[in-house]
């Protein structure tokens, strides 16, 4: 009896992984577009959101959220992350970071529009995130992003953002809405300058000449 209560035991124990594994769904996608000041320091993709779905016991979706920096770019301060969604949010809990806290009623975020599910980080960009992670729960089955998220206009998912090596010049990134938009307004926001082609013969000239300076010295 003791034989087969320990295996029948493990057999459900099984089921139950099978089950729960088989009810979990994922899918993700990118936020390619920037904002004026974010758009200097690079063209993206800022970064990638994905969701996973588990139907509760008795009703409902448990959303684990984790959200990961691509190209350099890193997340931080208020209005970490955006979501508009279809339906009100549960408790929001398990996330990977303190200092995060879920703001109060539908805000704006530069550049994206409104957003009715959004969180604070009080570190600022002075310890970003370069993946940070959190869960929280909706009425419903939901068992991808199309579901859970609707568009605001514009986009219905965002982030505040910087580069990893210039964190002074920060701005938003979403998935959707035109790359760029809005005026620069950070002095900290400059691109990277690039010689143009007439530049770039005018050094490589000087270089030669300074060469041929140094091999007739060595000649004499």
């Amino acid at each position: 009896m003791r034989t087969i209560s320990k295996w029948g035991t493990l057999a459900l124990s099984a089921m139950i992984v099978v089950l729960l594994t088989t009810n979990a769904r994922a899918d993700s996608f990118n936020l390619t577009v920037a904002n004026a000041n974010l758009a200097t320091q690079g063209a993206g993709p800022y970064a990638t959101f994905t969701f996973t779905f588990t139907a509760m016991n008795g009703g409902g979706t448990d959303v684990s959220v984790t959200a990961n920096g691509l190209n350099g770019f890193v997340f931080g301060d208020h209005e970490i992350i955006d979501l508009n969604l279809s339906s009100g949010a549960g408790t929001v809990s398990n996330f990977s970071g303190t200092g995060l806290t879920l703001a109060t009623g539908s805000n704006q975020v530069d550049g994206f529009g409104n957003f009715n599910f959004i969180l604070n980080d009080g570190n600022g960009f002075s310890s970003p995130y370069s993946s940070l992670s959190f869960s929280f729960d909706v009425s419903g089955t939901v068992s991808n992003s199309s579901q859970l998220l609707a568009s605001n206009g514009t986009a219905s998912a965002a982030a505040h953002m910087a580069l990893s090596t210039n964190t002074a010049c920060t701005g938003y990134a979403g998935n959707g809405g035109t790359q760029g938009e809005g005026t620069v307004d950070n002095s900290a926001c400059t691109s990277t300058s690039v010689p143009d082609g007439g530049m770039t013969l005018m050094l490589l000239g000087g270089a030669l000449i300074g060469l041929e300076t140094v091999r007739r010295k060595f000649r004499v």
